[in-house]
């Protein structure tokens, strides 16, 4: 049985705005007691984060 590896280099960013905005939202549900809509909040995580893959060198 023969094994390959693979390596795979990612560049992960996020955006300035995100976990500013992610904190305020956690501390405002925590405050009036509701649960948040998750829906809206993955969606607004992948406006926020970026993958691109990087050149193989």
């Amino acid at each position: 049985m023969t094994t390959t590896t693979t390596t795979i280099s990612l560049k992960v960013r996020k955006a300035w705005w995100l976990m500013p905005y992610l904190r305020a939202l956690a501390l405002f549900h925590v405050l009036t007691c509701t649960e948040p809509n998750w829906a809206r909040i993955k969606r607004l995580i992948r406006k926020g984060v970026t993958v691109e893959p990087l050149p193989i060198r």
